[in-house]
């Protein structure tokens, strides 16, 4: 499939001559002005833009997320020099979820930081670490049961944006993270298995905090756009760094006019992310391709996101009335005109929500899978 956003709404290439943005309107105090929350922006050739956010603690700061294979030496060292500040301060890196231009920089990240802890989610901690696996997937994993694959272009701009990393530390679940020294404990009763049955690796570096006056965030899973995606809250200044977590009615384009579908996956999580978000009540929401939403506009938005999974969900149901088959390209078209506020060209791009309805009416018995491929859907 064509188009620079792809089926999974990845962004275009970064501008030679990005530059970033730190702390300004986007900035937020800390607990008790421990710290501080900036956002670094680095512009993309199409005209969006893409950011990253850093944590600046006292005596070390935590990097959310890495961009794409350049971000970190052409917009992110810049970034921390003009804070006064070194990949060596670095104690952390979260990367909240398996897209190239989140992790794409987590190999360059590796080499300039090899102290700082890095730390995703379990379910998403393969893709991060492979880009093949990302492309497999995530990116072409429509292929095989429902013909529709990425462009070429698509396939060797992820490949040329992404720089493959390791993650030290994994969890499912929530967390607490210490900025000051990289420390990760695990919000989960003593002795509890993560949900994935499998231990985190280096979960609490170094053992407990040791400074009861440090600033401290919260790590929550939020899934949805994909299995493992990570939000940080710091409840001290009411800040949630959703990043990508939820995505409105539609990815905005470089003039704010809608670009292409909101591209969440797995529709249950999704919903229950947003009402989780909507709970922490956060003053200030901070995703990665919009200006900061304060107060009753990050309720505004969260509310956007879940009426767009309503409208789709009654979109595919109508798409399939009286009888219809039909197969996940032909439930594009149908059901793109009741939902779509960007251009047509795009509507390639609710590939993934819409197989995530799919699935999830499949499973409450609305709907069903008849035989062959590629794969046909029909009422139940």
């Amino acid at each position: 499939m064509s188009g620079a956003a792809g089926v999974a709404g990845a962004s275009g290439a970064a501008g030679a001559s990005a530059v970033a943005g730190v702390g300004g309107a986007a900035g937020a105090a800390g607990a008790g002005g421990v710290g501080r929350i900036a956002r670094i922006v680095e512009p993309l050739d199409d005209g969006r833009f893409l950011s990253v956010f850093l944590l600046v603690g006292a005596r070390g700061a935590v990097l959310v997320d890495t961009g794409l294979a350049a971000t970190p030496e052409r917009t992110i060292g810049p970034a921390l020099a003009a804070r006064g500040l070194g990949w060596e301060d670095l104690t952390a890196v979260v990367v909240t979820h398996a897209d190239v231009d989140h992790a794409g920089g987590l190999g360059a990240v590796r080499r300039l930081a090899p102290q700082a802890t890095t730390i995703c989610g379990a379910r998403d901690r393969a893709l991060i670490e492979s880009a093949e696996l990302l492309l497999e997937r995530r990116y072409r994993e429509f292929r095989a049961d429902h013909a529709i694959d990425q462009s070429r272009d698509f396939v060797a701009w992820v490949r040329a944006n992404a720089d493959d990393g390791t993650i030290d530390a994994v969890f499912d679940g929530d967390a607490t993270l210490t900025v000051d020294d990289g420390t990760v404990t695990l919000a989960r009763p003593a002795g509890a298995a993560p949900r994935d049955d499998r231990p985190p690796a280096d979960p609490a570096r170094g053992g407990p905090p040791r400074d009861a006056g440090a600033w401290r965030v919260s790590l929550l899973a939020v899934p949805g756009h994909t299995a493992g995606h990570l939000a940080l809250h710091d409840a001290a200044s009411g800040t949630a760094i959703a990043a990508d977590a939820v995505l409105g009615a539609a990815a905005p384009g470089a003039d704010g006019a809608p670009a292409f579908a909101p591209t969440y996956r797995f529709l249950p999580a999704y919903r229950d992310t947003i009402a989780r978000l909507r709970g922490l009540g956060a003053e200030r929401l901070l995703c990665s391709h919009l200006e900061p939403l304060d107060g009753a506009a990050a309720g505004a938005y969260l509310d956007e996101s879940a009426a767009f999974a309503t409208a789709l969900e009654r979109a595919l149901l109508s798409s399939l009335a009286d009888g219809r088959e039909a197969t996940l390209a032909q439930l594009i078209a149908l059901a793109a005109p009741a939902v779509a506020t960007w251009p047509p060209d795009a509507n390639h791009t609710l590939a993934q929500p819409l197989l995530g309805h799919v699935e999830e009416l499949c499973a409450r018995g609305r709907i069903r899978r008849r035989p062959g491929l590629p794969a046909r859907y029909a009422l139940a």
